[in-house]
């Protein structure tokens, strides 16, 4: 059985786990990070990441600086995390892959995405 890659976040382990679409801390498997959380760039992903919680940053303003307690997070995209798992799911008959990608990029939609969200509201 493979073992899942592990990557520092701001001093933190966690394990990049692409079938369950989540990080897991190693020291504290309850504390998820879903792929929801980030934000796809195309070249690399971004995640606001509380350091108190050790886990993503849920509170106001999302453009919010960086301080002393949440930190912008930059990530490499989920097929160089995890290159081997990546594509495996690439294989699948099941739309888990579509899923994980539509998860990176649901805070950074296209713009094609805005304009029919926009017409489907009018």
């Amino acid at each position: 059985m493979k073992t899942l890659p592990i990557i520092d976040i701001a001093g933190t382990d966690f394990l990049v786990d692409l079938r369950r679409m989540e990080f897991r801390e190693v020291a504290n498997p309850a504390n998820k990070i879903t792929f929801y959380d980030f934000r796809d760039n195309g070249d690399h992903l971004v995640l606001l990441y509380d350091t108190e919680t050790r886990n993503a940053y849920g509170g106001p303003g999302k453009k919010l600086a960086e301080t002393g307690k949440v930190r912008i997070i930059r990530l490499q995209p989920l097929d160089q995390l995890d290159p081997f798992t990546y594509m495996l799911l690439q294989g699948r008959q099941d739309n888990r892959l579509q899923q994980l990608q539509r998860a990176a990029k649901l805070f950074h939609p296209s713009a094609e995405s805005c304009a029919a969200q926009r017409k489907k509201t009018k």
